[in-house]
């Protein structure tokens, strides 16, 4: 099957979760208000997976787009360009433009949902913001901050905490009700490039620039982590007197007695 309508190269295409929709990047050419030199900017197309029919063109943003992706349920679209501070949230089915994410510092970079689709966040370009969203309103629900710049971002299973890493090494899960991080992870990499959460939903793997991965608990708050310890410790048994006496943790008379009864 053959998709038409391109006037110029396509540069990126990807299906939609249920594979009924194709979204393809091509690049356009605009001229400019103020020199009217041309100059290139790119056009999202959104095209019927089954039929090749094309369904939508989402519209030139001017500036060639930076990032787009589906929503893991289809029904949302987000989009980064190059040189713009704002984020775009786009109708999966109607194609419409929701919302603009806007209140960036920098240029808007990284953008994922989460599981659910429920939430999405965006990277500013310094990397010391993260900016968390309502996918279905657009609404602002939170943002993060850190002195280091963050290199990668992902939402826990649950949508309820946001694992980040870090290029000086650190990896730091925060809770999205307070903004506050509930667990600091010290990994050995000075640079962590990635983190993801594990199928099994209970662990964290991170990647770092020296190619090293490496595995953490999720540890969801103080409670998760205190039930573990606790778990260790009911299988733990009691040290008999005999083990007492050979470790010296028991008193020389009260072994002195025990080798007499014996």
């Amino acid at each position: 099957m053959v998709f038409y309508n391109h006037r110029a190269p396509v540069i990126k295409a990807l299906f939609s979760a249920d594979g009924e929709r194709i979204l393809a990047l091509s690049r356009t050419e605009h001229k400019s208000k103020q020199n009217k030199n041309m100059s290139w900017g790119t056009v999202a197309h959104i095209w019927d997976a089954k039929t090749g029919a094309e369904i939508a063109l989402l519209g030139d943003h001017k500036t060639p787009f930076l990032q787009t992706v589906f929503s893991p349920d289809g029904n949302r679209i987000l989009t980064t360009s190059q040189h713009d501070k704002d984020a775009r949230l786009w109708d999966g089915k109607t194609s419409l433009e929701i919302a603009v994410l806007g209140d960036h510092e920098h240029h808007a970079r990284l953008q994922t949902f989460s599981e659910d689709s429920r939430r999405v966040l965006t990277f500013s370009r310094d990397r010391q913001t993260i900016r968390v969203w309502d996918a279905q309103t657009g609404q602002k629900i939170r943002i993060l901050r850190d002195k280091i710049s963050f290199s990668s971002a992902a939402f826990s299973p649950n949508a309820q905490h946001v694992f980040t890493t870090a290029r000086d090494g650190s990896a730091k899960l925060w809770d999205l009700h307070t903004g506050e991080i509930v667990t600091s992870y010290a990994a050995r990499g000075h640079f962590l490039v990635n983190g993801l959460f594990m199928p099994n939903k209970q662990q964290i793997l991170t990647l770092d620039a020296e190619g090293r991965v490496q595995l953490w608990p999720y540890y969801k708050d103080d409670k998760a982590l205190l039930g573990q310890a606790q778990a260790i410790v009911a299988k733990l048994q009691p040290l008999t007197s005999e083990e007492k006496c050979r470790y010296k943790i028991a008193s020389s008379a009260a072994c002195a007695n025990n080798n007499h009864s014996r």
